[in-house]
C-alpha cells in the first residue's frame, strides 16, 4: 500500500512537469502534431539564405514550436555542439539595439552553460569583439552579419512576440538584417514569431526579403493533434484515458493546446487523487472546476466586464457563448451568420442576425472590454476573440452555469 501511495505521489509531480498550460513545451518528446510546420521551419534552417516567420493566433503553440526547432534540427543533422540557438522576447519598449543586446546576452549564457571559454579561443577574437559591441547596444545589420559570420557556429535565432514591438525603425532594421544575412549566405537562420500582421509589417519594410522568408502559418490544432498532446502526456507518466473524456477535453480546447494541457492536467490529477491511473468521464467534471479556478485572473475579469449588465434579461452571456461555439477560420475569425445557429439553440428559439448584431458591436467597444476584435474588411464584417484563450473559457463557464447544452459541444470526431 505504501508503495502504491508513493507511486501516485510521484505521478502527481510528474503530471505537472509534462502538462504545462502556462508555459511553452520544452521537451521534444512531448511536442505534439505540427509536422507540416516543423518541416517548413526545418527547410528554412537547412537552406543557406533562408529565414522564417512563424505566425498565427495567440495560444496556438508558436513559441513551443520555434523554441524546440534547434533540438529537432540538431537531432536530424546529428550536429549539436556547433549550434547556438538563443531565443528572446520583444516588448513594447524594445528597439533594434536592445533586441540584439538581449540576443548577445543569451549567446554568452549558452557558452557559459556549456562551460566553453570562447573568449580564449584565438580564432574567435573578431567574433568576441563584435559580440561585445552588440552587448553594449551598438548593433547594426552589418555588425550582426559580421558577428554571426565570424563565429564558426551555426545560429538559429528566435525573436518571439515580435508583434509587441512598437518601434517601426526596429522592424525596418530587422528586415534589413534578414536581407543582409540572406545576401551573404551567413550560416544563421532568423526565426521571427508573431501574429499575422507581423508578416505584412516585415515585408512592407523590405519587399525583397519575401523570397528569403519562409512564411509558416500555425493554425489551431486539429482534434488528432490535441488528442496526441493528452495521450503523450499521460503515457509518459504511465496513465491512460477513456475515449469519452479524451473527446470532451479536445472539444473544449477549441484547437488551443494550452487548454488541452490545462484540462488534461486537472482531470488526471483528479484521477490520481482517487487512487487511479486511468482518467474517466467522472474526472472531467471535477477537473473542469479545478481548471476554472486556475485560469488567469485577466481572462476572468475580461469575461465579467463583457457580460455584466444591470438589466436582468440582457443577452450578453448568451451571445458571447454563441460566438465561442462558432467555427472560426485559420486566423480565428467568424461571421455574424455563424452566430445564428448556436444562438438559436442556446435560446431554444429562432434568432436572426439583427437580434444580436448590437451585442457583437458592443463587444468591440471599451465598455465591454473589447473582448471581440472587428476585422478591417468593411463589406463582410468578421469578428474574433481578441484573446483566443477566452473562447474555451467561455465554453467552460457555459458548462459551469448550465447555459451550454451538452448537445452543442463540438463532437470529438469534428
Amino acid at each position: 500500500m505504501v508503495e502504491e501511495q508513493v507511486d501516485l505521489i510521484r505521478t502527481r509531480v510528474q503530471l505537472q512537469m509534462v502538462f504545462t498550460p502556462s508555459a511553452p513545451v520544452r521537451r521534444v518528446d512531448l511536442l505534439a502534431g505540427r509536422r507540416e510546420q516543423i518541416g517548413q521551419v526545418l527547410s528554412a534552417v537547412s537552406q543557406s539564405g533562408q529565414h522564417a516567420i512563424v505566425f498565427g493566433e495567440r495560444g496556438v503553440g508558436k513559441t513551443s514550436l520555434a523554441g524546440l526547432i534547434h533540438e529537432i534540427w540538431s537531432d536530424v543533422a546529428r550536429d549539436i555542439t556547433s549550434v547556438i540557438a538563443p531565443r528572446v522576447n520583444c516588448d513594447g519598449g524594445d528597439d533594434f539595439q536592445s533586441i540584439w543586446a538581449k540576443i548577445a546576452d543569451e549567446i554568452v549564457l549558452i557558452f557559459e552553460k556549456r562551460a566553453v571559454d570562447w573568449k580564449a579561443l584565438p580564432e574567435n577574437g573578431a567574433f568576441q569583439t563584435a559580440l561585445m559591441e552588440l552587448e553594449v547596444g551598438n548593433a547594426s545589420p552589418a555588425l550582426v552579419r559580421r558577428a554571426l559570420d565570424l563565429s564558426g557556429y551555426k545560429f538559429i535565432l528566435v525573436i518571439d512576440e515580435f508583434d509587441r514591438l512598437e518601434n517601426r525603425e526596429a522592424v525596418r532594421m530587422i528586415a534589413d538584417t534578414i536581407k543582409m544575412l540572406a545576401d551573404h549566405l551567413v550560416d544563421a537562420t532568423l526565426i521571427v514569431v508573431g501574429v499575422a500582421d507581423t508578416v505584412d509589417g516585415l515585408i512592407e519594410e523590405h519587399a525583397s526579403i519575401d523570397r528569403s522568408l519562409m512564411q509558416v502559418l500555425v493554425p489551431r490544432m486539429t482534434h488528432e493533434e490535441l488528442e496526441e498532446i493528452v495521450r503523450k502526456g499521460l503515457t509518459s507518466v504511465g496513465m491512460t484515458i477513456d475515449p469519452t473524456p479524451l473527446g470532451r477535453i479536445v472539444a473544449l480546447s477549441q484547437g488551443l493546446p494550452s487548454y488541452s494541457h490545462l484540462l488534461g492536467l486537472n482531470s488526471a490529477l483528479e484521477a490520481v487523487k482517487n487512487g487511479r491511473k486511468n482518467v474517466d468521464i467522472a474526472d472531467i467534471s471535477a477537473g473542469l472546476q479545478a481548471a476554472l479556478k486556475t485560469i488567469q485572473e485577466s481572462i476572468r475579469n475580461a469575461y465579467y466586464d463583457a457580460t455584466v449588465s444591470s438589466h436582468k434579461d440582457n443577452l450578453y452571456k448568451q451571445v458571447l457563448l454563441a460566438c465561442a461555439l462558432t467555427n472560426v477560420d485559420e486566423l480565428g475569425y467568424f461571421a455574424p451568420a455563424d452566430v445564428r445557429e448556436p444562438m438559436s439553440a442556446i435560446m431554444n428559439r429562432r434568432y436572426d442576425i439583427p437580434s444580436f448584431m448590437r451585442h457583437l458591436r458592443d463587444f468591440c467597444t471599451a465598455k465591454r472590454g473589447c473582448i471581440l476584435q472587428h476585422s478591417s474588411e468593411q463589406t463582410r464584417p468578421r469578428y474574433r476573440f481578441r484573446n483566443p484563450l477566452m473562447q474555451p473559457y467561455v465554453l467552460l463557464r457555459g458548462i459551469e452555469e448550465n447555459t451550454l447544452p451538452e448537445s452543442l459541444l463540438p463532437p470529438p470526431s469534428a
